[in-house]
C-alpha cells in the first residue's frame, strides 16, 4: 500500500484537501484522533475497504494475514513505525540528520536510523524508500504543520 504515485496522491488528497481532509477534520472536531480512520475514497485500489487503525495496543494484529503463524505477530511490532524524526522531500532543514534520513522508533520499542535517498523523481515521492522515509512520510511531515507546502 502508498507504492505507487497514484496512491500518494490519493492519500495526499484524503489527508490534506480542504475541507474534508482528515489533518482539517480533525481540527474541527479533535476527538477524531481517538478514531479509526475510514477514508471516503479508496487510497488503493488493491485495497478496496482500507481503515487506516490508530496506534493502540494489540492493533498489530490487524496487520497478520495468517492467524496461524504466531511470529507474524511479533514480526508486525517490528515493522510498524510509531514515532520517527522530522524529514522533507526537498528541503535539507526539515531533516533532523544531515545529509538525511531519520530515527525511527517501531512498536516493539527498537530504533532504526533510516536514509532518505532521493530516488530522482522529480515528485520527490521516493517509492523505492521504506516509510517513514518516502513519499507518504513526507504526505505525513506535512500535514503536522501548520502551514501549507502545497496548495491543499
Amino acid at each position: 500500500m502508498l507504492d505507487t504515485e497514484a496512491s500518494l496522491d490519493q492519500f495526499e488528497i484524503a489527508l490534506l484537501e480542504k475541507p474534508d481532509g482528515l489533518k482539517h477534520r480533525i481540527h474541527e472536531n479533535p476527538l477524531l484522533v481517538h478514531e479509526d480512520w475510514k477514508p471516503e475514497t479508496s487510497i488503493d485500489p488493491e485495497y478496496p475497504f482500507q481503515v487506516i487503525y490508530r496506534f493502540r495496543e494489540g492493533v498489530e494484529r490487524f496487520f497478520i494475514t495468517d492467524v496461524n503463524n504466531t511470529a507474524l505477530a511479533a514480526q508486525a511490532q517490528s515493522t510498524l513505525p510509531m514515532i520517527w524524526d522530522a524529514i522533507s522531500g526537498g528541503e535539507p532543514s526539515h531533516f533532523n540528520h544531515i545529509p538525511g534520513g531519520c530515527n525511527v522508533l517501531y512498536m516493539d520499542g527498537h530504533v532504526q536510523f533510516l536514509n532518505y535517498t532521493p530516488d530522482g523523481h522529480e515528485s520527490e515521492r521516493n517509492l523505492g524508500n521504506t516509510f517513514p522515509v518516502n513519499g507518504a512520510g513526507v504526505i505525513l511531515h506535512e500535514a503536522t504543520h501548520s502551514h501549507e507546502h502545497h496548495d491543499h
